[in-house]
């Protein structure tokens, strides 16, 4: 009896390591031990990177973007049209085609971004894909958990949208230094220069 699809289990695609990892029988469940953002975030907002820092004012094509990120160019399109859904980049057809973004660099912040290229962390629906065995999750009325998850989420969005595109324009470094100090001086994230 096969209790997973095989199509899957051979060929998970972009963004599905945890389900790959959990169809091959993962052993060692330390790679899980850390919390993980979905692949379309990390390469979405890469491309937006792309886009919104394009040294040239013609739109920036998905072809130049997969070369400089080292992607697939099929997997660029698809994330630029995530992308283009969620209202951060804007499309330009025909030879001098390609993409920039709907409005300044400054003005889109990195929660908005990760929200467009996944959803938000914890959702309407994420309780109901968790309930277990069950018809309806055991803990649906009181759920301390739920609480965490909202807590977290809530921290998360304040500080991520408090740190826009614009401000990727840093290096490791300077980013580094500019949101420690404002961890250390308790704030959740850096204020807006």
């Amino acid at each position: 009896m096969q209790r997973f699809p095989s199509k899957l289990a051979k060929n998970p695609g972009p963004g599905r390591v945890e389900r790959r990892a959990f169809l091959t029988g993962l052993r060692d469940l330390s790679s899980l031990n850390r919390m993980q953002i979905l692949a379309i975030q990390e390469y979405g907002l890469r491309c937006l990177i792309q886009v919104a820092f394009n040294p040239s004012s013609e739109p920036i094509t998905a072809g130049q973007i997969a070369s400089r990120e080292g992607l697939g160019p099929e997997y660029v399109a698809r994330i630029m049209r995530t992308l283009r859904t969620g209202g951060l980049v804007s499309s330009t057809r025909g030879a001098a085609g390609g993409y920039h973004l709907s409005r300044p660099a400054e003005q889109i912040s990195i929660w908005q971004a990760m929200c467009a290229l996944g959803g938000e962390m914890f959702g309407e629906g994420y309780c109901e894909c968790r309930r277990g065995r069950e018809p309806e999750c055991v803990h649906i009325a009181e759920c301390s958990v739920r609480a965490l998850w909202r807590a977290i989420e809530t921290t998360l969005r304040c500080s991520l949208e408090r740190v826009s595109i614009e401000d990727l324009r840093r290096d490791e470094g300077s980013l580094s230094t500019w949101l420690e100090a404002a961890r250390v001086a308790g704030a959740v994230a850096p204020p807006r220069q």
